[in-house]
């Protein structure tokens, strides 16, 4: 037991050392989405390289600005969490035209799933924040020139995939409602993609 408290002492002396925290990862609030339900999600450019032609990831961060510890439901997991899908975060894109699509994330979901489907839970104590990187490939290299809008949100839900192992699973204080997040522009110049 005396192990188990040197480990997590030397743990959190690491962390608190290493100058990361919740407010290093998030903007200032006013470049966040508005509070929602002790929630507050944020959307940034997820990859240093944002080129001329647009990012290629986005980072999406939750923050609990609550009192209360919550959980949230961010999707699907498949074969016990080897992989994990944040379904419950849709990204869309606005064109100068006002045109809106949902961005598709560069790992698809599968066709078929022939296993286990777990929830993707996360457990998001007051005053923390979960970071969730979404990779869109090659969609920004078919962007015409112009300037683009980028957002997300983020709709809360109970489990959806109780198996029979997990049952105490909807018991959870889980997170419910829908969470929008800030904007981030960037433009595409003319000649970015050659048309």
């Amino acid at each position: 037991m005396k192990s188990l408290g040197l480990i997590f002492t030397i743990v959190m002396m690491l962390a608190t050392t290493s100058g990361l925290s919740s407010q290093s990862v998030l903007r200032p609030p006013q470049d966040q989405g508005p509070q929602t339900g002790g929630l507050r999600m944020q959307i940034s450019a997820g990859s240093s390289d944002n080129s001329l032609r647009g990012p290629t990831a986005v980072d999406v961060a939750i923050q609990n600005v609550g009192d209360t510890d919550v959980v949230l439901n961010l999707g699907l997991m498949l074969a016990n969490g080897k992989r994990m899908f944040p379904t419950a975060i849709h990204v869309t894109l606005t064109n100068a035209n006002g045109t809106t699509g949902e961005l598709p994330f560069s790992d698809q979901f599968p066709a078929a799933i022939a296993g286990r489907i777990d929830d993707f839970t996360v457990a998001l104590r007051s005053g923390s924040t979960y970071v969730v990187r979404i990779a869109f490939g090659t969609l920004s290299s078919t962007l015409s020139a112009g300037r683009y809008r980028i957002d997300a949100r983020f709709d809360g839900q109970g489990a959806k995939f109780i198996n029979g192992d997990t049952p105490g699973i909807a018991l959870l204080n889980f997170w419910n409602g829908s969470l929008q997040s800030n904007s981030f522009e960037f433009d595409i110049p003319g000649n970015a993609t050659g048309k």
